[in-house]
């Protein structure tokens, strides 16, 4: 058995909307998970069958003790060209710069090598737990959940189904579906669960929205995907579903809209879809500086996935 004893600024959060902060305080962890996860400020008040690692404690001063950082919204295939391409806006940006960019990742030597290379630099500055899309390649995602296993890093990572509108990247929507399966068939791992991952609904044909909701249904899979991240998406998913007011409805009738649901984005959601999100219990993963498209005022749902 091995035990860990901290001391600093231990600050927490016990419970939604409240945050704890101890100075000089003291979290105790066996075996590299927190047993006590108690903010005392006394050495006297360790549990008594610790007592004698007190002179091991690791002294951390005034350093902060912070809960690890997720990451609840992360592309892994977009990872080589971070930082890079920013000067058009989505649409035209993924057509010029992502599609080819995740295209690579068909070669599971290329996977390998980048999705190793993400993964530890995500552990490696704090990031411990991701929901991430990895490309619509079933091999390709299945080495990115083990490098994240090797990491030591939880959550949930996703196969991208997208069957249209994607270029000479798209499956056809037989292929996406058997694939998918195939995937989720092949996922071993413990600490990294698979989640459904339409891409958004321009790139995915109602076939294949529909197989993803019942495949969610009888699988009991969570979903992510994108909402209202740039006006041009918007009008076009309002142009291929003319029978949906919102973007939201576009997922809602395939199933694919509940508790379990993330939606990366919504730069643009107004009060009714935001209100559909609390009232559903969706998750918004919430950037409001995305992709050049600032806006103001949106409040995320703060809820994260069990």
């Amino acid at each position: 058995m091995s035990v860990t004893i901290i001391r600093g600024t231990i600050v927490s959060a016990p419970v939604l909307g409240k945050l704890d902060i101890t100075e000089g305080g003291y979290l105790v962890a066996v075996d590299a998970c927190l047993t006590h996860c108690l903010t005392f400020t006394d050495l006297d008040a360790l549990p008594e069958q610790y007592a004698p690692l007190r002179q091991t404690v690791q002294d951390f001063g005034d350093a902060l003790v912070l809960q690890a950082p997720a990451d609840m919204h992360l592309h892994a295939p977009q990872y080589p060209m971070l930082g890079t391409g920013m000067d058009l806006p989505l649409l035209e940006w993924l057509n010029t710069y992502t599609f080819p960019t995740e295209a690579k990742f068909a070669d599971p030597d290329y996977a390998r090598d980048i999705y190793r290379r993400l993964a530890w630099d995500l552990i490696s500055h704090g990031t411990t737990r991701v929901a991430i899309f990895s490309s619509l390649h079933r091999e390709g995602t299945l080495i990115l959940m083990e490098e994240l296993e090797r990491a030591g890093i939880c959550g949930y990572a996703g196969k991208v189904n997208m069957d249209r509108n994607c270029g000479d990247l798209s499956e056809d929507t037989k292929t996406s579906m058997e694939e998918t399966e195939r995937w989720l068939d092949q996922c071993y791992f413990p600490h990294v669960k698979p989640i459904l991952t339409p891409r958004f609904t321009p790139a995915c044909t109602d076939e294949l929205m529909a197989f993803l909701g019942r495949l969610s249904r009888e699988r009991n899979l969570p979903v992510q995907s994108h909402l209202s991240e740039n006006r041009s998406e918007i009008a076009w998913v309002r142009e291929l579903h003319p029978d949906c007011r919102r973007y939201w409805e576009t997922y809602d009738k395939f199933g694919l809209w509940g508790n379990r649901t993330l939606m990366a984005h919504c730069v643009w959601s107004d009060q009714a879809e935001r209100a559909a999100l609390e009232r559903r219990g969706a998750v918004c993963v919430h950037c409001a500086s995305s992709n050049q498209n600032l806006c103001s005022g949106v409040a995320p749902v703060r809820r994260l996935l069990d």
